[in-house]
């Protein structure tokens, strides 16, 4: 199958490649408006449970799309141990005692 195609686009190059530039300026001609009735985004679901919780944390907590995230995890206990808490907590307030750290809306302090 592959070798008669293989001959019949020898055979026939120029008519082969006529008619793919023909195909690209007809798509063009169809296609090229197009990039004026798209909209950029709607890449996420509303309905979707991590989008209803940052819906929930910007309405709560007035916050924005993060620009920093950190992972910490506990080395022995879970997250909910009182030691793991008191860290936790501490490392909260270093970050939140930073001069260049923003809160809710973008507001930059300094």
């Amino acid at each position: 199958m592959l070798r008669s195609l293989g001959r019949f686009t020898v055979r026939r190059r120029r008519w082969v490649l006529a008619s793919t530039l023909a195909a690209v300026v007809v798509a063009g001609f169809f296609g090229g408006g197009v990039f004026l009735r798209l909209s950029s985004g709607g890449f996420s679901d509303p309905d979707a449970e991590s989008s209803r919780a940052s819906d929930q944390l910007e309405e709560v907590f007035e916050t924005g799309d993060p620009n920093l995230v950190l992972l910490v995890s506990a080395r022995k206990g879970s997250v909910d141990d009182p030691a793991i808490v008191v860290e936790g907590s501490a490392l909260t307030d270093e970050l939140a005692s930073a001069h260049h750290c923003v809160r809710g809306g973008g507001e930059g302090r300094s």
